[in-house]
């Protein structure tokens, strides 16, 4: 298990929100997932809500409100299972209940979410190769990794990172 991902296990999902457009955070009381990229919830290994689902009528009065939908089937649920996928930094959370949100990056170039929790900021980077997690004081490893510029343009100090090989 990676470091900092372990958090979010025995966690309570107390909503789903839309912090800018086109960005769901999923909210366990003190810890936040903020996804950029594909998500599905799936109900007994159905798919049964994407992130592409929002804003789309199917036939339907109006159209969905993917972020209210993935509340409502999350909200109050406990995490069981945390996985990551080192390859591809696909995170998986299992839930009581039978539920599974599976976050699947979808871009080789751009942070697909990161984790912010006491302690813990992850950011998860696409990339054509195999992701590790780099730890503690990160400032000078991410500087070597990204150069000066890009972790100076960061709004907040990270903690931790997931990068890539």
């Amino acid at each position: 298990m990676a470091v900092g991902i372990d958090c979010l296990r025995g966690k309570i999902c107390t909503r789903v929100r839309e912090h800018y457009p086109e960005n769901f955070t999923f909210e366990f009381g003190d810890a936040s997932l903020a996804v950029d990229c594909l998500w599905r919830i799936k109900v007994d290994g159905r798919v049964a809500l994407t992130s592409y689902d929002h804003g789309q009528q199917f036939g339907l009065p109006a159209p969905l409100d993917a972020h209210a939908e993935a509340s409502s089937r999350l909200k109050d649920l406990r995490v069981v299972e945390v996985r990551l996928d080192e390859k591809s930094a696909d995170l998986i959370l299992e839930f009581n209940g039978g539920l599974r949100l599976e976050v699947l990056t979808d871009s080789s170039g751009y942070e697909p979410w990161n984790l912010h929790a006491p302690g813990v900021h992850l950011v998860a980077l696409g990339g054509r190769r195999n992701c590790r997690l780099l730890a503690a004081g990160l400032t000078n490893g991410l500087r070597r990794i990204f150069g000066p510029a890009r972790c100076a343009r960061r709004s907040r100090p990270l903690s931790l990172a997931l990068a890539l090989n």
